[in-house]
C-alpha cells in the first residue's frame, strides 16, 4: 500500500462528492470523516506504510498522541496528518475555484 495511492483515492473520493462538501455549512466535518474513513486500520497495512516511507515514524503535532504512544498510535497519527493535509489542501483549492467563479 502506497502513501500515494492512498492519498490519490481519499481526493478521487472527495472529488466524487464536491458538490455535497464544498457548498456545506460546515465543509471541515465532512472533510475529517472522509480522512478519518481512509485511515488504515490494520496494523501490516501501517507497517508497509512505513516500510516505504520511513519519515512517517514521526509526527508533527505530538499534542495528538496518547501520553504513551505505541508505534501504531505514531503510525496512525502520521496518516492522519498527510492525508488531513492533502484534504484541506483540496478543500482550500475548490473554495477558491468557486470563488472565482462568482
Amino acid at each position: 500500500m502506497l502513501l500515494e495511492k492512498l492519498i490519490a483515492d481519499m481526493l478521487n473520493e472527495l472529488e466524487e462528492n464536491k458538490e455535497a462538501i464544498v457548498p456545506s455549512d460546515y465543509p471541515e466535518d465532512m472533510i475529517f470523516e472522509v480522512v478519518d474513513a481512509w485511515i488504515p486500520v490494520y496494523y501490516y497495512d501501517l507497517s508497509q506504510l512505513l516500510a516505504e516511507d520511513n519519515s512517517l515514524a514521526e509526527v508533527d503535532d505530538v499534542g495528538l498522541l496518547p501520553e504513551k504512544p505505541t508505534v501504531w498510535n505514531i503510525l496512525t497519527t502520521a496518516v492522519y496528518e498527510r492525508l488531513s493535509t492533502e484534504a484541506h489542501q483540496w478543500l482550500y483549492n475548490e473554495q477558491e475555484k468557486e470563488r472565482e467563479d462568482a
